[in-house]
Formats: C-alpha cells, sequence, structure tokens
C-alpha cells in the first residue's frame, strides 16, 4: 500500500509486481513465451521482448451458422467461438485482477483522473494507467538518477549470491533511467556488471574469455546475462557451495555476526558503567580527605606577626626611651662608687 502520493520508485515498484503477476499465468498470445506481461508493457516495449506482437483478443460476438450447416459444421464453428470467448474472459480477468492490484495500491484521490466516472472503476489498457502515474507523479530528476547509480557503483557484489541478484540491481536501474528520459543501451548494462563482476577478483579467467569473445558473440545485454550465469555456475562447481548451503550458513552467520555486535556493544557499555560506578566512591573519599585536609592546614596556620616601622621624625616619650641618657649613667656611677667605698670602711674597721 503506497500511503498518500505516489513516488517514482514506489510506482516503479508496483510496475514490478505488476509485471510478476502478469507472468505467473500462461499465455498463447504473444508467441506464448511471456506469459500476460503483455498486458502491462506497451506494444513497443513487447516488441522489443517478442517478435510475435500481441493482438488483444476481442469478443466474438453470437454463433452465426450458416443455411444449412451439417452437425459437424456447427460443432467446429461452436469450438472456435467457445476458444475465443475463452482467451476474451482470460485476458480480461487477468486484467481486471492487475487493475484491482493497483487500486488496492493507490490511494484513490490519485487514480480520479483516469476513473469512468460513469461506472467508477478504473478501466484498461494497464499500461496507460500506469502512464498516468508515472507521467503525474513518477517525474525522476537528474539529481534521483545519479543517486541510484552512486548507489549502484558502491555495490559490493557478493559472489556466493545468484548472478541474477547483481543482474536485476542493473535492470532496475535501467528502468529508472527509462523513466527519467535517460535510457540506458546493452553497452551501459554491460559495462556496469562489468567493472562490479571484475571488482570480486572471483572470474578473473571468464572475463578474459569473454573478451576474446568475437565482438557479435558479445554485444547485447541478454548474451553477456547468459555467459556469467554459466560462469556463476562453474563457479559453484568449483567452490563446492551450493546456494542452499550458503543461504542457510550465510543467514546464521548474518545473524551471529549482529547477535556479536550487539553482544560487544552491550558488554563495553557494562564495563564502562561499571568502571565509573567503582570510580565514583573513591574519588569521593579522595575529595573528603582533601577537604579533612585542608581544613587542618587552616587550624594549624598562625600568621606572622607584623613588623612595627617607627614613622620619620617621631620621638620616644622619656619613660619609653629603649637607650638610658647620661644623667643617669653619671648617677648610677656615683652611687655605685659610694657603695664601693663603704664596704672597704667596714673591713678596715675590723
Amino acid at each position: 500500500k503506497i500511503h498518500g502520493e505516489p513516488t517514482a520508485e514506489a510506482i516503479l515498484k508496483l510496475i514490478k509486481e505488476l509485471k510478476a503477476n502478469a507472468r505467473s499465468i500462461y499465455s498463447d498470445l504473444g508467441g506464448g513465451r511471456h506469459e500476460q506481461i503483455f498486458l502491462v508493457l506497451t506494444p513497443e516495449q513487447f516488441a522489443s521482448i517478442s517478435s510475435t506482437p500481441f493482438v488483444r483478443p476481442e469478443h466474438p460476438g453470437s454463433l452465426n451458422l450458416p443455411p444449412h450447416a451439417t452437425q459437424a459444421v456447427i460443432r467446429g464453428l461452436k469450438d472456435i467461438r467457445n476458444d475465443k470467448l475463452r482467451l476474451f474472459k482470460e485476458v480480461n480477468a487477468v486484467e481486471a485482477t492487475l487493475i484491482q492490484q493497483i487500486n488496492t495500491a493507490i490511494d484513490g484521490d490519485y487514480l480520479q483522473a483516469i476513473r469512468n466516472r460513469i461506472s467508477n472503476t478504473l478501466e484498461g489498457p494497464v499500461y496507460n494507467i500506469i502512464k498516468h502515474l508515472l507521467t503525474n507523479y513518477g517525474k525522476i530528476t537528474a539529481q534521483m538518477l545519479a543517486n541510484k547509480e552512486d548507489e549502484l557503483r558502491q555495490l559490493t557484489y557478493d559472489p556466493n549470491l545468484p548472478m541474477d541478484f547483481l543482474f536485476s540491481k542493473i535492470d532496475d536501474l535501467s528502468e529508472f533511467a527509462s523513466q527519467a528520459g535517460t535510457p540506458y543501451t546493452d553497452i551501459q548494462r554491460m559495462q556496469k556488471a562489468y567493472l562490479l563482476i571484475q571488482r570480486t577478483a572471483r572470474f578473473n579467467q571468464h572475463i578474459t574469455e569473454w573478451n576474446r569473445l568475437p565482438p557479435e558473440q558479445r554485444n547485447t545485454w541478454d548474451l553477456f546475462k547468459n555467459f556469467f550465469r554459466k560462469a556463476h555456475q562453474e563457479y559453484r562447481e568449483v567452490t563446492n557451495l551450493t546456494l542452499r548451503d550458503f543461504g542457510e550458513n550465510h543467514s546464521a552467520y548474518l545473524v551471529q555476526e549482529v547477535v556479536n555486535a550487539v553482544t560487544e556493544r552491550v558488554s563495553e557499555s557494562l564495563e564502562s558503567a561499571n568502571a565509573i560506578r567503582d570510580t565514583i566512591p573513591q574519588m569521593m573519599h579522595e575529595i573528603q580527605q582533601l577537604k579533612t585536609q585542608m581544613q587542618q592546614i587552616k587550624l594549624a596556620y598562625v600568621p606572622p606577626p607584623q613588623p612595627y616601622f617607627l614613622p620619620p621624625h617621631a620621638q620616644f616619650p622619656p619613660s619609653q626611651s629603649p637607650f638610658p641618657s647620661t644623667n643617669q649613667n653619671v648617677s648610677t656611677n656615683q652611687s655605685s662608687n659610694t657603695n664601693s667605698e663603704k664596704k672597704l670602711t667596714l673591713v678596715r674597721m675590723q
């Protein structure tokens, strides 16, 4: 289901699904080799894949019997009419199914312009409905095409996958380019596939053999695909690897790779979380120790005494002078001499 306005990519995907469904029902019409894909392709597109054009069967009408017809003639005419009626009903039934698929996939607002207003139904041919969608909603810019080409250029083809995986990618891009108005030639398709196959380094011998072929044997996209399908089959035989085994092993490998990657990332995250969780208590303990040490330093710190500086031209008061005056020295000396004389007198008297 396409929600909202259909984009070019969504329309091309729808066309691909319509082709797949049309090719699921066999028909003798159009050469009998392409089932009923002629209902999805324009006559020009169908002519590029089939030398027998598709002629749409018409309703045979009522049975007209000639006069005096024998039973054998009548039986033969009835059989012819029944075959024509069967083909008519078959083609119309398939077409109705394809149109219903479009109705289911596209919101009705984007189909109103081509809906029969009397019967309120979409009417074929299917390729006309597709043309309306592509013309009005499927415009592809040069930048969009360039982005798609870059995606293909960056593709890494795994040679264990079917070769048609690669061919399908190129065919999808080719359809995208055609809608952009720059259809690819067979040479362009082959060049893109050639480079992607060469990059695998698994088909060097086959590439050499391809280059040695005469030009008329390597000048179409179909010739290229058939040649490298065979080359891929030989590669599988040499490597002794079946696609089924690869599919199982590859799927298991991819799942295991995803599991391993997720497990590794989760383990790394848990380890980081655990490391942070274990570090936090240690950091808090160290911070507390630093705080305690800072507090002890503050308590033990005694500021040095401030030096006293005597202002210029200041004089101490007499009682506070740090040096004795001259008079005081003389008086002290005299007193000392008198005491000495008294002591000497006492000694003589004794």
